[in-house]
Order: structure tokens, then sequence, then C-alpha cells
């Protein structure tokens, strides 16, 4: 019956629903979201300088800086063993949300490489640290939103589209972070390894659940309660 309800209310409200699906295909959980991390400090094993722009106009920060349309690089033609470091207060994750690449535009997204596979070190709170190892794909530009204009062109890593996301197996107290390339897809033009956004994936404020939203209330409180938060 609940089902059919909902078919239902699809039909009558297409384009609310069309977005519900897209955003839970982005984000697999419709009631988890994006958000920025506020970091205190930030390092990189290198990073690109090109001629006629600032040295730190791909400098690590610019990776954690809510802005897709920026990105640390590397320098040119590194790419294995290359690593960007964040710490931050300690905050509750439930996951990375990450675009991978240069993210300005879907061209310069192609033009450049991309991380294939990584190796991810989690320093959690407590003092202990938690390594995962994965692979990223070389497609993660979603440059369309149905609901927001794009008038950057730039891809998208907000609320929950665009990226793709490093789901942990529980809530983890995370007051830090290393993202470490091994290999990489080479881009159309460019031998430039870069990531243009690293995003806390979380539960949704109790505040903003509005699907299924007790069980999000629930999830949102275990999250909390791994940095000891009631």
């Amino acid at each position: 019956m609940i089902k059919k309800i909902r078919f239902i209310i699809c039909v009558a409200a297409l384009p609310a629903c069309l977005m519900v699906l897209i955003n839970r295909t982005a984000a697999q959980y419709f009631d988890m979201e994006y958000y920025p991390i506020t970091v205190l400090k930030t390092a990189a094993t290198s990073s690109l300088v090109e001629k006629g722009k600032p040295e730190d106009y791909y400098s690590s920060d610019r990776a954690l800086d809510n802005s897709s349309a920026t990105a640390w690089c590397a320098a040119s033609g590194k790419s294995g063993g290359e690593y960007l470091e964040a710490a931050f207060e300690a905050r509750a994750f439930s996951g990375l949300a990450v675009l991978n690449g240069c993210g300005t535009t879907k061209k310069l997204y192609h033009d450049n490489n991309r991380i294939k596979e990584y190796v991810l070190t989690l320093y959690l709170k407590n003092g202990d640290k938690i390594v995962k190892k994965g692979t990223l794909s070389p497609k993660a530009c979603n440059d369309e939103h149905p609901a927001v204009p794009n008038k950057s062109g730039s891809c998208y890593l907000e609320y929950n589209v665009g990226g793709e996301h490093i789901a942990f197996d529980r809530p983890l107290c995370l007051r830090g972070f290393r993202f470490a390339v091994v290999s990489v897809y080479k881009g159309n033009k460019y031998n430039d390894t870069c990531i243009a956004g690293i995003k806390r994936f979380s539960y949704r404020d109790s505040h903003e659940a509005d699907y299924d939203g007790e069980e999000s209330r629930k999830k949102a409180i275990i999250e909390a309660e791994a940095c000891g938060v009631r």
C-alpha cells in the first residue's frame, strides 16, 4: 500500500520525484548529505605551479575550500606517491565525498589526470588510525542538476549530487586524513593529477531530515555519538 501511494505521488509530482531519484543514485542514501570540512591545516607533497597564476592557485587547501571550480593538483608529471593531508577539529563522519580530478569544467575534468587507486589514512580523535584502499571512477563529473541551474559549468559536489562517496563501515570521530595517490587515469591533454573537492559525507541534521525522517534522525544521533555528542 505504501509503495502504491508513493507511486501515485510521483506521478502527480514528477519533477520532484525525478530529483529524489537522481539524488539517491548520486549519493545512494537520500537521508545523507555533503558538508564542507572546516580545516585547521592542509598540506601536500607537492603542488602544481603554472606560469601567470599565483603560486598557491593549486595548493592543498583548494581541495577543501567548498568550491568544485578550484582544485589541488600535484606538481606536473607527478602522481603515484603524492598525497594530500588535512587536519580539523574532531567531527563525526560516515564517509567522505570526493570530486576526483579538475572540476572547473567537464572538458578540463577529462583533460587532466584523475586518481584511480588510492590509500586513505583516517586519523581518529582517540589517536588510532584506519587505512582504507580503493578505486575511484574516471567519470564522476556531473555538471547538471535537476533543480539548480549550473551557470559556472563546473562539476557538482554539493547537496548529495556529484562526485562519489567513500562510505565508512561505521561513523568515525575524525581529526584528519591523508589521501594518497597510487595510480591515475590519464588525462586527454595534461599530465596533472588533481582533486577538486573533498567533503564530509554525513547523515542530515535532524531538522533537515525529510525522507523516512525518524530513521534518519536515529542514524544522525548514532553518528554524533561517535564523537561523544548527544
